[in-house]
């Protein structure tokens, strides 16, 4: 087992929560140290794939002094100290002897990941005077410019390819993944790109189709209603969606707009809540709206449907509970991120 220092995104509590899972999800051996709302610190059996996981930022393998000795006659470095006695002079003086030109470049554990035009060769964390190296990082760049070069693309209705990511790790998915409101299809696309089956199901699965094909990666796609498609299937491991969240709203709705759209969403969260009973045997991790207006915020009555169903809340984590906020900048409806098994019977 080697410790690793996981920098969070900008959702730490998802994040840490999405990096237990994963584990899990994988079969890798893990012990989570401590977090905090920048960092994770975890030991692990065998090495994170960063490009798998929406809510790291980098990530960073514990190390000694001795190992931070580069190949090359000239590098450019990046230190950062957290709660620790400043190593920099000890390191210099290393560098030094080894005849070693280092050009310094301060960064933070908040920053963006280095860009290539910086020549970054080295990036160091000290945290509680232990030494990490920094062996990987996001790319959000890469996955905006994938995002939008779909042949389908619409920014108000798709959800982010970081989201669809963190979503599919939280249901320790093995084998397969079921999003019946497949829209676009990035859960399927990154499902699939994660080695899953894909399994979608929409009123249209023309743009999902279409996205897919882009990508060069296959789904099972079935078009119709999900309440009357998910009955004739047979045990789904899991499920993974975000549903209709109602109108798109160029500003905040009245409190009649709200009230009118909440109940349309009971109607449909209920539907699919009845016929997943007992269909699946692993997570459903589902995103629940509530809308905000300028007075007041309405939510889904959701507990009834769960308790009638048969589902109840689970977390990776005992101390983090679930239902988890997701803030998404400047949208008038708020997402809860619900993570949710089967109650076993006595």
């Amino acid at each position: 087992m080697k410790d690793y220092i996981c920098i969070l995104g900008r959702d730490p509590k998802l994040s840490v929560l999405e990096l237990a899972s994963y584990c899990k999800r994988k079969n890798i051996a893990y012990h989570l140290k401590e977090h905090n709302s920048r960092l994770a610190v975890i030991s692990l059996s065998s090495p994170l794939n960063i490009e798998e996981l929406g809510g790291t930022v980098k990530i960073a393998e514990q190390t000694t002094m001795d190992h931070l000795i580069p190949d090359s006659s000239k590098i450019n470095f990046a230190i950062t100290t957290i709660d620790s006695k400043d190593i920099l002079p000890a390191l210099k003086g290393l560098w030094k002897s080894n005849k070693i030109k280092a050009m310094q470049r301060y960064t933070n554990v908040h920053d963006i990941p280095p860009s290539k035009s910086k020549n970054l060769d080295i990036e160091i964390i000290v945290y509680k005077n232990v030494i990490y190296k920094v062996i990987s990082l996001s790319n959000p760049k890469k996955y905006k410019e994938r995002d939008e070069a779909r042949p389908s693309f619409d920014p108000k209705k798709v959800i982010s390819i970081r989201l669809a990511k963190i979503l599919i790790n939280l249901s320790e998915a093995k084998t397969e993944v079921l999003d019946p409101f497949c829209g676009n299809g990035t859960i399927l696309q990154e499902a699939s790109l994660m080695g899953l089956q894909a399994i979608g199901i929409d009123i249209s699965t023309r743009d999902a189709k279409k996205n897919l094909e882009w990508l060069g990666k296959k789904a099972k796609l079935t078009q119709g209603d999900a309440a009357k498609i998910i009955p004739t299937l047979n045990k789904i491991e899991t499920i993974v969606t975000e549903p209709y969240l109602g109108p798109y709203f160029k500003k905040l709705p009245s409190e009649q707009q709200a009230q009118a759209t909440i109940k349309e969403l009971e109607v449909l969260y209920k539907s699919l809540f009845t016929v997943l009973s007992n269909k699946v045997t692993g997570k459903i991790v589902i995103i629940v709206p509530q809308i905000r207006t300028y007075k007041r915020t309405f939510s889904l009555n959701i507990a009834p449907m769960l308790e009638k169903a048969g589902f109840i809340s689970y977390s990776s984590i005992k101390e983090i509970k679930t239902p988890i906020f997701y803030e998404k900048r400047k949208s008038k409806v708020e997402r809860f991120i619900y993570i949710l098994e089967q109650k076993r019977k006595p």
